[in-house]
């Protein structure tokens, strides 16, 4: 049972390495530094979402069912890296008319962290290989080399904390995208063949559908980071955001749960195994709403001091009292999960696409028009009113599909 969540915990291990840097630098660097690097996490984080554009989830969901593994596997390591190169000169671009306003001026480095974000989905490839101990190792050490070198940068090198931060996770997914590429070619999982869309129509209909979902999930966590730095400044994000990455931590739950069930949901589905789908959701979501519903009564009581073992007083001050609230909304956020990858499984995410489409319209339009008057008091509220609306909605919808019995055809 815990094999089979391991790549999932180890995948969550490397999404919340920024998490564990930002706790160390949260003790020793200003809180200015500490909003930039903050900022960095978020714009990393969403420009991610564009250059996996849903190809992780996708490889997960098709290389299972396919006869022909070595060519899905080639068209979508092609695929990634044409995404990754084109996302990084998009931004390139936009920067430099922006006056460096989105790179800070570590225009550089940025990039080859955009290039080398490869590296998430080819890893991922040995997932839908149901090859875990691969994926497991390349996540672990991929992670412990970033925690590694950021340190050393700062504490043996004297170089900035940002610096630091940027270098090391351009390095450690520069290793870790070619380490994998190089393994698949030794397997024989690799050949020389043409770059053929049309031939994954269906992939590729599911990765951009993904995306959306994705990139939407993102925006709801980092939209208020890119906010608040351009209009109020690093400072102010440093303050605000500090208190956030903490109440968010539980979100890894979303990784592992989508981790192990979008595959295992996509063979349910393959074999016609519908009510198996639908009666495992019902104990997924029972032990989720116990297992949330405990941890938040008591995180109403320990949350004040335990801000203040990881924060300056100064920042628990100012926004401590938003983390009861930011912890909700993570937490219908999670329980919305193992729902998401039944609907994905069953080859219904155009609905996933467009709720969630509508949901992020929704949050960047009224977060944008309300903080300057209410400041970022605004997030959570509305994070809270929107994810328990797709929570809702996403509840019916999944079992109103499962119990007509329908089926992934394509």
């Amino acid at each position: 049972m815990i094999r089979d969540f391991l790549p999932g915990i180890v995948r969550v291990f490397s999404n919340i390495t920024p998490i564990l840097i930002f706790f160390v630098f949260a003790q020793i660097v200003a809180v200015e530094e500490l909003g930039l690097i903050n900022y960095f996490i978020s714009l990393i984080a969403i420009i991610g979402v564009f250059t996996d554009f849903g190809l992780p989830e996708a490889i997960q969901r098709f290389l299972p069912q396919v006869k022909s593994k070595t060519q899905l596997i080639t068209y979508t390591i092609k695929l990634e890296l044409l995404i990754v190169f084109l996302a990084a000169f998009t931004f390139l671009l936009l920067d430099l008319v922006m006056q460096q306003t989105l790179s800070k001026g570590f225009l550089l480095i940025l990039l080859l962290a955009f290039i080398f974000s490869a590296s998430n989905t080819i890893i991922l490839i040995f997932n839908g290989l149901r090859n875990h101990k691969k994926v497991t190792q390349y996540f672990a050490v991929s992670s412990v080399l970033f925690l590694a070198l950021t340190f050393i940068f700062y504490f043996a090198f004297k170089l900035n904390p940002v610096i630091s931060f940027l270098t090391a996770r351009a390095i450690s997914w520069g290793i870790y995208t070619i380490i994998p590429i190089m393994r698949l070619k030794k397997e024989n999982l690799l050949e020389k063949s043409p770059f053929e869309a049309k031939k994954h129509g269906r992939f590729n209909k599911f990765a951009l559908n993904t995306f959306i979902y994705t990139g939407g999930l993102t925006l709801l966590t980092q939209w208020d980071s890119i906010l608040i730095t351009n209009i109020d400044g690093a400072y102010t994000n440093g303050i605000y955001k500090s208190v956030a990455f903490i109440a968010s931590i539980p979100i890894v739950l979303v990784t592992i749960l989508h981790t192990k069930l979008l595959p295992h949901f996509s063979d349910l589905n393959s074999k016609g195994k519908i009510q198996g789908i639908k009666k495992e959701l019902s104990t997924y979501t029972k032990y989720l709403l116990l297992i949330l519903g405990l941890a938040f009564f008591l995180q109403l009581f320990i949350y004040e001091p335990a801000l203040k073992i990881f924060l300056e007083e100064e920042i628990v001050l100012e926004a401590g009292f938003l983390f009861p609230l930011i912890f909700l909304a993570i937490c219908l956020q999670i329980l919305a999960s193992p729902y998401i990858s039944a609907l994905q499984a069953i080859g219904q995410e155009k609905f996933i696409k467009n709720l969630i489409t509508i949901q992020v319209t929704l949050f960047i339009f009224f977060s944008t028009l309300l903080y300057p008057t209410y400041g970022y008091n605004i997030f959570p509220i509305l994070l809270i009113i929107l994810n328990l609306s797709v929570l809702t909605t996403i509840y019916f919808f999944t079992h109103n599909k499962l119990n007509v019995g329908v089926k992934d055809f394509s």
